[in-house]
């Protein structure tokens, strides 16, 4: 198909396809009209035939099957023969609101030659826009009058062949919408940890045009690109104030990490889009103990040797470590809220327990409440650190062996 610029007009040579402006909340196509039905409005706009030379008997708008076809569909809006045929008589379009862009398809029948004229005005009848354009046979013309950057101007359009032989336009598109609405997420904030039901806060609104509808879609991070997105919800009421959106209930989803995807589009077809990612946390902590093994022999100062994190990496709370004698009551040795990898989890000074059977307790829990337990049976027991309490050799462990470590005269290594 040729396309052929000229100031603000376009000819497609052949029958076409005309696409309206990007943003644009209103098309008529023609199409739900009957044959030789008169329109003389629709929603937004009226239309009248205003006589050129003709005089009494102006003719009216109506609906045509055009001989050369039509931009989209098989109808569009004629007018009626002129009186006498071959007056300038010219199509009106008032439109109720002021519009900054305006386009159309403009055909006519017969061969190259036939000019046409195409004007817009004000509100107070200035004229805004005026192009004089030669046609030829079975040509559309795409009419774009206007621009986005333009304030709303334009309340008329006129659209007059000098011999009136002009088949008809289709496929009007008016009400131009220069701004997208609002999608925003608010909440829950980027890898958040979240648990059985998520609240989606934000806005989904268009401020300065009709709104359509919002969506909240979720897809794995690590998906593959051509994976869909899951629809959570949609809605058709605009939410202009921070407030609760959605609730997601993660029940049916497994652990990992997700985006969220808030889409809103309004009347006119344009759209925003917003995007959080966060981390659906369904698995424990992990609990790894390297040392001491389980049953090991220990004493002096110990210390626990291993991992406690969490999968993600996003979702830790804490973790607690306790010591206790075999079948008696735990006590606290510390906490921390600090993940760690290979190394120290914590130091315990049994210097001072009498030697027996022991139990470590480690319990590592996360952001959802999601735990894991570790236990390891130890025995403390001083012979281990290579000390032996009978200092003198006498084969009794008594003062005179304390007396001996105090002046130094024995080691303990």
């Amino acid at each position: 198909m040729k396309h052929t610029w000229i100031g603000g007009l376009a000819a497609v040579a052949g029958i076409g396809l005309a696409t309206p402006a990007s943003g644009q909340c209103t098309t008529i196509d023609f199409e739900d009209y009957s044959v030789g039905q008169v329109v003389t409005s629709v929603s937004g706009v009226t239309f009248s035939a205003e006589p050129g030379s003709c005089g009494g008997g102006t003719p009216q708008p109506v609906i045509v099957t055009p001989t050369t076809g039509t931009s989209s569909g098989t109808r569009a809006l004629s007018l009626q023969a002129g009186c006498p045929d071959f007056s300038p008589d010219k199509l009106r379009l008032v439109f109720s609101d002021l519009q900054r862009l305006v386009t159309f398809t403009l055909g006519e029948p017969v061969s190259p030659g036939v000019q046409f004229s195409v004007r817009a005005y004000s509100n107070f009848g200035a004229l805004v826009y005026s192009r004089m354009m030669s046609c030829g046979g079975g040509v559309f013309h795409y009419i774009r009058i206007g621009h986005e950057s333009w304030g709303p101007t334009i309340r008329r359009v006129e659209i007059e062949s000098t011999i009136g032989l002009f088949e008809g336009i289709d496929d009007l598109a008016f009400d131009y919408d220069p701004t997208p609405p609002t999608a925003l997420i608010d909440a829950p904030p980027y890898l958040s940890c979240e648990c059985d039901v998520v609240t989606v806060r934000g806005i989904a609104c268009d401020e300065d045009g009709e709104y359509g509808s919002d969506r909240l879609e979720y897809r794995r991070v690590n998906a593959d690109p051509g994976t869909p997105w899951t629809l959570i919800n949609s809605y058709t009421t605009p939410v202009c104030t921070l407030s609760s959106l959605y609730t997601w209930n993660t029940s049916a989803v497994s652990h990992g990490t997700y985006f969220l995807r808030l889409t809103v589009e309004n009347a006119c077809g344009l759209a925003s889009t917003d995007i959080t990612t966060v981390v659906v946390d369904k698995a424990p902590p992990t609990v790894a103990i390297e040392s001491p093994q389980p049953s090991a022999a220990v004493c002096g100062e110990v210390q626990i040797l291993g991992t406690v994190s969490e999968g993600c990496g996003h979702c830790f709370d804490e973790y607690v470590v306790e010591v206790a004698p075999m079948g008696g009551s735990y006590s606290l040795l510390m906490t921390s809220t600090e993940i760690v990898i290979n190394g120290i989890v914590a130091t315990w000074d049994t210097a001072t327990l009498p030697s027996g059977d022991y139990v470590i307790r480690i319990t590592a829990v996360d952001d959802c409440g999601n735990d894991t337990v570790r236990t390891i049976p130890v025995i403390v027991d001083p012979a281990a650190c290579g000390c032996d309490a009978d200092v003198d050799g006498d084969g009794d462990v008594d003062f005179t062996d304390l007396l001996t470590v105090l002046a130094g005269w024995g080691t303990c290594s």
